[in-house]
């Protein structure tokens, strides 16, 4: 009897370990999601209100989630995550490629827990300020296009008017 509770003890000593392990690990993992969330909002001057793993247990939203490996996901290499942040009325993170990600109940790249991915994101948000910076010229030159044709179109409808009809118009 003495040699079967011995077994049973080792088993139980060998789960809380374990399970110490993993909380240790699971902390770790937070620990950087949490860094790597605070980087990207932080660099296109928003504030981090909270964020939480999409997975919220069973309390629903008011239940804090937490790293699961077994999580079940669409994409393997994507971490779900949720939250709220101070940039906007959408939670976007720029990808490598310079354009915005939407966050609604967003994925981030694993790699990024291992990575450095600080270069990636920075040179993602240099494209994607480049890219809005451009939409902004491009804006003001079709506008400017616009102004000219109605200006073009006015001249041309004011040629065909007599003096009389153009001085009632106010069109000189």
């Amino acid at each position: 009897m003495i040699k079967v509770l011995a077994v049973q003890e080792t088993d139980i000593c060998g789960v809380i370990k374990a399970h110490e392990q993993y909380a240790a690990i699971s902390s770790k993992i937070s620990d950087r999601m949490n860094y790597i969330i605070r980087h990207c909002v932080e660099a296109v001057g928003g504030k981090v209100n909270w964020w939480d793993w999409q997975n919220g247990g069973d309390g629903g939203d008011r239940a804090p989630g937490d790293f699961m490996s077994s999580y079940s996901r669409s994409d393997p290499d994507a971490l779900t995550i949720t939250g709220e942040w101070t940039h906007g009325d959408k939670m976007t993170f720029i990808n490598k490629n310079g354009d915005e990600w939407e966050l609604e109940y967003g994925e981030l790249p694993v790699r990024w827990l291992y990575e450095d991915f600080e270069e990636e994101y920075a040179n993602g948000l240099k494209l994607y300020r480049e890219k809005q910076d451009q939409e902004k010229i491009k804006t003001k030159a079709n506008k400017i296009k616009q102004e000219r044709e109605k200006k073009a179109l006015i001249t041309a409808a004011a040629s065909k008017l007599t003096k009389e009809e153009r001085k009632a118009l106010g069109i000189k």
